[in-house]
């Protein structure tokens, strides 16, 4: 492979998008190019533009890169006609000698280029929307058996309330929903072709491109310049984009379970941690998501850019597409990959997970006891006051929140320790359990 083209780093490649952007062949985005030339050549023979059988001419010619990389290299430096020339000396060779003269009739070159990228991009979307699938699966599966698992909730990186681990993928499960709805919309609005010639004006009846894009199963572009506009592709690897940020979300809350200080999650574990210390558990997997979410974010961003450009046409995008599509998306499969075998062998310490709830000595029941005498008529901010004294002290280890609350006389007159015990229960977490997962069909 060539790393001109934009190859990402062997070791996160994803076999099914690399089959798309870099075929075992090398063909890669010729491949789609000659499908669409081949198109052309149907449609156009339908209204009698080119002769019956130039399609058919087209399919015979089989794509070589090693002849296009042959040709540019002795002097052609624009490769739509590198790939021209390779086509024409492959039906010289296949007897379709007469065709030529009809092979990229009244076209521009990215009435090629632009429509096989949307067909690469759609197949992509497709790809990646089954690793979602997946992924999904995955955490259902982790949902459904962890529904009933205590852990501690958190905010700011501290002990708040009881949740469940299962609760935790649920909102897991839900980000990679969204992602699938979102790139589902993403895929159909990047299906689209345009077959509009030179400065989108056309060199031939518009009906031609209708039937194109009929033919490849892509939207029709209303109107186009040369390209098709880079809105288009922004918004599609936006969306790619918001996926990643899903993923590094997943992968960081698994770090931080895997802390030594927690230890309530762990990734599939490998031989060795670190070439030092013998006793190291790393969070690799999660960290390499974390890392390449940052470079595929940043290559989103060169996208965007690429939205401006000079009137009908110009060269400002060219470079940065042939880096960055690539390399997002094989990039970006890596990921799903990698968080599908994440949570699939993904260890859950269920022991580790109840222990820390305890290390507060009941302060993070503090609110219910709040509400509890809210309910007894207690104003808010004075039930809130009451309390506080007893959770902050049990918090620092000055005793535990059930008897620090009955020492304050005001607490002790309205709730008995029975009444207490009773709500600094972690089961509590359990009450609505039922009507989330409903919401899940779980």
């Amino acid at each position: 492979m060539d790393v001109a083209l934009g190859t990402p780093w062997n070791r996160y490649m994803h076999d099914s998008l690399a089959s798309i952007w870099y075929t075992p062949e090398g063909v890669g985005k010729y491949t789609y190019v000659h499908r669409v030339s081949i198109a052309v050549a149907v449609a156009q023979a339908e209204i009698g533009l080119v002769p019956a059988g130039t399609g058919e001419a087209l399919t015979r010619a089989l794509v070589d890169l090693d002849r296009i990389l042959e040709i540019q290299a002795a002097g052609e430096n624009h490769q739509l006609r590198a790939y021209l020339r390779m086509v024409q000396e492959k039906m010289t060779k296949n007897g379709d000698k007469d065709f030529l003269p009809y092979v990229h009739n009244r076209l521009t070159s990215f009435d090629l280029e632009d429509t096989a990228t949307s067909m690469m991009l759609v197949e992509s979307a497709d790809l990646l929307l089954a690793d979602l699938r997946s992924l999904a699966a995955s955490l259902q599966k982790l949902a459904r058996e962890h529904k009933h698992t205590l852990m501690i909730g958190r905010t700011h990186g501290i002990h708040a309330k009881p949740i469940t681990f299962g609760k935790k993928c649920l909102d897991w499960l839900d980000m990679i929903e969204r992602c699938r709805t979102r790139l589902e919309t993403a895929k159909g609005e990047v299906a689209v072709g345009k077959i509009s010639g030179a400065v989108g004006i056309f060199s031939q009846p518009p009906v031609v491109e209708e039937k194109v894009c009929g033919l490849l199963r892509l939207r029709l572009a209303r109107v186009s310049t040369q390209i098709l506009s880079r809105d288009i592709y922004a918004a599609f690897f936006a969306e790619v984009g918001l996926l990643t940020g899903c993923l590094e979300k997943i992968s960081t809350d698994i770090r931080l379970g895997q802390q030594t200080d927690r230890q309530e999650l762990e990734e599939p574990f490998r031989s060795t941690g670190s070439s030092a210390m013998p006793h190291k558990r790393n969070a690799e997997k999660c960290e390499q998501i974390k890392a390449l979410a940052k470079d595929v974010r940043g290559l989103i961003g060169a996208l965007f850019e690429n939205i401006d450009t000079w009137d009908e046409r110009a060269l400002d995008q060219s470079a940065t597409e042939r880096l960055a599509f690539a390399s997002i998306l094989v990039t970006t499969g890596y990921m799903c990959r990698s968080m599908i075998a994440i949570t699939q062998g993904l260890w859950v310490n269920v022991e580790q997970m109840r222990a820390n709830i305890d290390r507060t000595n009941g302060a993070i029941y503090a609110e219910d006891v709040k509400i509890a005498l809210q309910e007894k008529g207690i104003p808010q901010t004075a039930a809130y006051d009451l309390v506080k004294g007893p959770a902050q002290e049990a918090y620092l280890g000055h005793g535990n929140l059930i008897d620090n609350c009955l020492a304050v006389s005001e607490i002790a007159k309205l709730l008995s320790r029975q009444d207490l015990e009773a709500l600094c229960d972690s089961k509590q977490a359990f009450r609505y359990l039922d009507e989330i997962y409903a919401r899940f069909d779980l």
